[in-house]
């Protein structure tokens, strides 16, 4: 198979979803990129993954080429790629029936008549735009990613999940304690004595501004107390570091939480 026609093979196979249609005329150390859209795709597995994602996203998935510049062993290609998206955009939600048409460049590989690397080149911000989404949520920096995780984990909080959100050698600092909390295990001890006082206990993301590996997350608290529904604002400032906080300063309004106590106290006398 000549490079001409294993790109026109795998250009037909995109065009239709064909994900294995697609993978059939690429080399097992296939490599796909985005660029400015993150980590590079590379192996078939994680292409699999990939175009499984991008068909869902977009089931009517086109790309449409207005030329061709061919090489010994690459080819330039530039046009355009979108379609209707299904209501989210790689896990992302977004508003179903938005129709995507970027310009874009491919530059591709190829090896022993196989397509080895494959590499996108397009305004990320076009992308947003069209999909109707901030462009921090197509390149999320680790406090994005952190901001997710604490929402995720706060929707069922379960303090044995710490290790998943902390770095070993935490310090944090929380408006109840007077010094500083040392280690994943003191910051779990002071999650779980949380839940202890009110086991309904919940935060809601309600904003998070991510700067570089610094998170502020602004969130809203509910439980239980006495037999008394209590909401109340609060606010975490993240460090982070490899994925993990490292760093934290929590603060939170605990007039709400103090007075519906204390009434259930008084409701006991």
């Amino acid at each position: 198979m000549t490079n001409r026609e294993a790109l026109e093979t795998y250009a037909a196979a995109k065009n239709r979803g064909d994900t294995e249609g697609a993978l059939a005329v690429c080399a097992d150390d296939y490599r796909y990129e985005s660029v400015g859209l993150g980590a590079p795709v590379v192996g078939k597995d994680a292409a699999r993954d990939f175009y499984t994602a991008l068909f869902r996203s977009l089931p009517d998935y086109h790309g449409d080429f207005d030329g061709f510049l061919y090489g010994e062993d690459a080819v330039v290609a530039w046009g355009r790629f979108g379609g209707t998206l299904a209501g989210d955009l790689f896990g992302i939600p977004v508003e179903a029936v938005r129709t995507l048409s970027v310009p874009v460049a491919f530059v591709c590989t190829f090896r022993d008549g196989l397509l080895e690397t494959d590499t996108g080149y397009f305004d990320a911000a076009t992308l947003a735009a069209q999909a109707g989404i901030p462009l921090g949520r197509l390149r999320p920096s680790p406090g994005d990613l952190f901001a997710a995780r604490f929402g995720e984990f706060w929707s069922d909080p379960d303090p044995e999940r710490i290790p998943e959100l902390v770095a070993p050698d935490m310090v944090a600092t929380f408006p109840t304690v007077g010094e500083p909390v040392l280690g994943a295990d003191g910051y779990q001890a002071q999650i779980a004595a949380a839940l202890a006082f009110a086991p309904d206990l919940r935060l809601a993301v309600v904003d998070h501004l991510a700067e570089g590996d610094d998170v502020v997350i602004d969130w809203r608290g509910t439980c239980t107390v006495g037999g008394e529904p209590v909401a109340f604002d609060g606010c975490d400032r993240f460090h982070i570091r490899d994925g993990l906080a490292d760093r934290a300063r929590v603060v939170y309004d605990t007039r709400p939480l103090v007075e519906a106590a204390e009434r259930a106290a008084a409701a006991a006398a």
